[in-house]
């Protein structure tokens, strides 16, 4: 993506000129400040090293990691060596309008709504992907900043439907892992999983 649709203001990162998501790659050699955004945020860490430091403690990042962040959440990095995340975010208002039925799916109800907000969670979840969901996860976030590059105008559709496809993949992948997962999430996962 040539465009970056964030800003940020007093340490709250935010979107700029009616962007409602985004996708793209950031490195990080050295440490990232504590900071927080008025929008969701997804961190993929796709290579490097690094420790997440956040309310819930401080966690090792390597390659296969997986952050979900709720709006609000102050977080930062440290230890850095060569940390390179893919960040998903996208806007309050998209989570609250078109992708409000994940309410009531079982599996996003818990990775966007009620996961994140749990007593222990801080609002954010964890997990470990293997190496072969983090590259399918790669390909859905491609094709997410690949549609920055149009108008939100014509393209909004596009940008629902990629996101609600990522969405989908990392809540079906990333639910049973110990990371998401708590006991009422196992019980669920045990009546829709496929057989």
């Amino acid at each position: 993506m040539t465009y970056f649709p964030l800003d940020t203001t007093q340490e709250q990162f935010h979107f700029r000129d009616g962007a409602l998501a985004y996708a793209g790659y950031h490195v990080h050699e050295s440490a990232n400040p504590l900071h927080t955004h008025s929008f969701v945020e997804i961190a993929f860490a796709t290579e490097g090293a690094g420790i997440h430091h956040s309310l819930a403690g401080r966690l090792p990042l390597q390659a296969g990691d997986v952050i979900l962040l709720r709006p609000g959440v102050w977080h930062g990095y440290d230890q850095c060596q060569k940390l390179k995340l893919y960040n998903c975010c996208f806007s309050s208002e998209l989570l609250r309008h078109e992708l409000a039925w994940t309410r009531e799916d079982p599996l996003l109800g818990y990775l966007l709504w009620t996961g994140p907000y749990s007593a222990q969670r801080q609002g954010m979840l964890t997990a470990r992907l293997d190496p072969v969901t983090l590259q399918e996860c790669l390909l859905h976030l491609a094709a997410l900043d690949a549609l920055g590059n149009w108008p939100m105008g014509t393209h909004r559709g596009d940008v629902v439907g990629r996101l609600s496809l990522l969405l989908s993949y990392l809540g079906r992948m990333a639910w049973p892992t110990a990371g998401w997962a708590g006991p009422v999430a196992s019980r669920v996962w045990a009546t829709v999983r496929p057989r």
